[in-house]
């Protein structure tokens, strides 16, 4: 089989959850619609397929069946960089505009975002369906930035608090305020800090943080400011992927 040394067209580009090693394996449901429905690929065709691991490879379509079809890993095209330590826990927003933020945050290749229902949230649930979405969204945005894997979207916490149950061990932990520290500062502060292992930043509501959530994240959570304007939740969050990337860039 000849080797594939180019990067095929975006268009082409799928994430498989899973280790590519020498074995065949399978894709069903959207991807497998996406192949033989939307793109029209036939056997012998090439894909590429960017595994859980960062490892993109060159596909070889074998064959169709009624539910899947059947790929053959060809060679190694690009081996993507480690994904950043970086968990976002974003207040629930109106759905389009959550969508917009999910897409955009992905693009930087951050770990995991944690929606949640903050006390000024206007939403206050979200269906399994809306859930599902926000991680083929995550899936499409890492396929299109060259993210290493898709950020894991987790279930919707119920509450600010629900965030800090889980068993994840943060060496930072921010959450944006406007009378918080100035990140410029917290820039220039980085060659005298220990390096940061795990982040999590936190964006509240537009309606800001309650007095109870303030008074919560206080000796939990160090507040930092982005800013004098006053930003929507999905800019804020935006911003914040941006600055956080920027922090752990020059540690």
């Amino acid at each position: 089989m000849s080797k594939i040394k180019d990067k095929l067209p975006s268009a082409r580009r799928f994430y498989f959850d899973g280790n590519i090693e020498k074995d065949n394996f399978e894709f069903r449901t959207d991807s497998y619609h996406k192949i033989k429905n939307v793109l029209r690929l036939v056997a012998g065709d090439y894909i590429s397929v960017t595994d859980r691991d960062g490892n993109e490879f060159a596909c070889r379509i074998v064959e169709f069946s009624s539910d899947h079809v059947l790929l053959e890993p060809a060679n190694l095209i690009a081996k993507h960089s480690a994904i950043l330590p970086i968990s976002l826990g974003l207040a629930l927003i109106k759905n389009e505009r959550m969508d917009m933020a999910i897409e955009k945050i992905c693009e930087f290749g951050i770990k995991k975002i944690i929606p949640f229902i903050a006390d000024r949230s206007k939403i206050k649930s979200v269906s399994q369906n809306r859930h599902e979405r926000w991680q083929r969204i995550a899936i499409s945005a890492a396929l299109q930035s060259g993210a290493c894997r898709p950020a894991e979207i987790s279930k919707v916490k119920n509450n600010l608090p629900s965030i800090f149950e889980e068993n994840e061990i943060y060496s930072n932990i921010w959450h944006l305020d406007p009378e918080g520290c100035d990140f410029k500062k917290i820039l220039g502060d980085t060659q005298t800090e220990p390096n940061c292992k795990e982040l999590l930043i936190l964006i509240g509501p537009e309606g800001g943080w309650s007095d109870t959530e303030i008074n919560f994240l206080s000796g939990r959570s160090n507040g930092i400011s982005i800013g004098a304007s006053t930003f929507r939740t999905e800019t804020a969050a935006i911003i914040a992927c941006f600055c956080s990337k920027l922090y752990l860039s020059i540690q």
